[in-house]
């Protein structure tokens, strides 16, 4: 008996509804990051600079040593008994002879304001006296006169952050005289009298209240300062030569010493100062004893002085004690004395080259440069190399040599001179 064939069942396939989306998310993910890539890639086309540049400018640098410096004076304490408030007669670095009035002591602190005040309301008086009197003709050209006042206003602003307060008032005086011009100038009248009045009121009521005032004097020759740091025997004036690295280096941590309580200042002696400093040996090794150099004090508003080399002394352990000297003096360098020093041992000026962007082309060495879409080679003669940037100068014959201006390449690829950059 023949069985029934069975009939196949059908193979049903089963479609993965969720992998399926995912290939289509996928598929649409990677054509949009092929559309933003190649979007990207258009915008760089578009905005992309094939070189970058740097204008050559001139700079100044210096081949220098960052010490601390020990500043060494003839100098001694002046001495007064009296006790009270002190008052500096004169500002400190003023040249001053024996017997000259310095400071002023008061038994209290009221009757020192009431001197301090008396003694700028007398140049206030003097000051506008001077105005009244004054028979100057004053120039009629506004424009210059709107200029003068805008520049002492920036002379003042500069000496204000300066840190040079000793400048200050002769700056004050100079806008007050600029302005005053100006309304001279367009017919204003300017009456003093009654500003007059009211200060030699204030001067005569000060004056009768005050008490006995006791003053200091210079007992010679010298420099006065109204401060003592302490460091005034630090070391002996004539000694100072003879200094070597490990004491100018114990100067320069020694905490100063007790400065008695009847000392009214000090008196420096002399012209010359001393500036003590502990150089490495190849950076001393560029002085000479006669020479002249440069030391910049950044930290202070001392700023930049000339100075000569005193004395080189014998390296050791590859340190060289170095003395310089000076006869400059103002209220600032009358107070130096332990201060972090720039020595200028050499000064460079020329145009500033980064060192990226130097070339050797047929042995010669340059950088090219950037003239409208043409690139052109220019001749450097370099006199001072650091990490980072080269000074050149320009020779007596500047044909074919960087010039001020240009337009120096400081990145670029296949550069040639001749190329047009597109």
């Amino acid at each position: 008996m023949n069985r029934a064939r069975r009939k196949p069942k059908s193979k049903v396939v089963k479609i993965n509804f969720i992998n399926s989306s995912v290939f289509k998310l996928a598929g649409i993910g990677a054509a949009a990051l092929i559309l933003i890539i190649y979007a990207a890639a258009q915008i760089y086309k578009i905005y992309s600079v094939p070189v970058k540049t740097t204008t050559a400018l001139t700079k100044t640098v210096y081949k220098s040593a960052v010490v601390d410096i020990f500043v060494i004076r003839d100098e001694k304490y002046i001495v007064y008994d009296a006790n009270g408030s002190v008052v500096p007669l004169v500002k400190d670095g003023t040249r001053v002879t024996g017997g000259d009035n310095v400071a002023a002591i008061f038994s209290n602190d009221a009757d020192a304001k009431s001197f301090i005040e008396e003694r700028q309301i007398k140049n206030e008086i003097a000051y506008y006296e001077a105005l009244s009197k004054s028979d100057i003709n004053f120039q009629s050209d506004l424009t210059q006169l709107n200029s003068n006042i805008k520049q002492s206003v920036l002379n003042y602003i500069t000496a204000a952050e300066s840190g040079k307060l000793s400048d200050l008032k002769a700056q004050i005086d100079r806008v007050r005289e600029t302005i005053t011009a100006r309304q001279r100038a367009t017919g204003e009248q300017v009456d003093y009298s009654q500003k007059l009045s009211e200060l030699k009121s204030r001067l005569s009521a000060l004056s009768s209240s005050r008490h006995d005032t006791k003053f200091v004097s210079a007992t010679g020759p010298g420099y006065y300062v109204s401060t003592a740091d302490g460091y005034e025997n630090a070391v002996p004036f004539e000694k100072a030569l003879e200094l070597s690295c490990e004491e100018i280096e114990e100067l320069i941590k020694k905490e100063p010493e007790q400065v008695p309580s009847n000392v009214r200042g000090k008196l420096i002696s002399g012209y010359d100062f001393y500036i003590a400093a502990v150089l490495k040996a190849e950076l001393a090794a560029d002085l000479k004893v006669g020479s002249t150099v440069s030391i910049n004090f950044p930290s202070s508003s001392v700023g930049e002085i000339k100075v000569k080399v005193a004395k080189i002394s014998e390296t050791k352990d590859g340190k060289t004690p170095v003395i310089f000297t000076s006869r400059q003096m103002s209220e600032e360098l009358s107070q130096l004395r332990i201060e972090r020093a720039e020595i200028r041992l050499e000064k460079h000026e020329g145009y500033a080259v980064p060192n990226s962007a130097i070339r050797i082309v047929d042995g010669e060495k340059g950088v090219y440069i950037l003239r409208g879409n043409l690139v052109t080679f220019r001749k450097i003669n370099i006199t001072y190399s650091d990490d980072d940037i080269s000074i050149a100068t320009t020779p007596e014959n500047p044909e074919g040599h960087l010039r001020l201006y240009d337009e120096i390449i400081v990145e670029g690829k296949n550069l040639y001179a001749g190329k047009v950059i597109s």
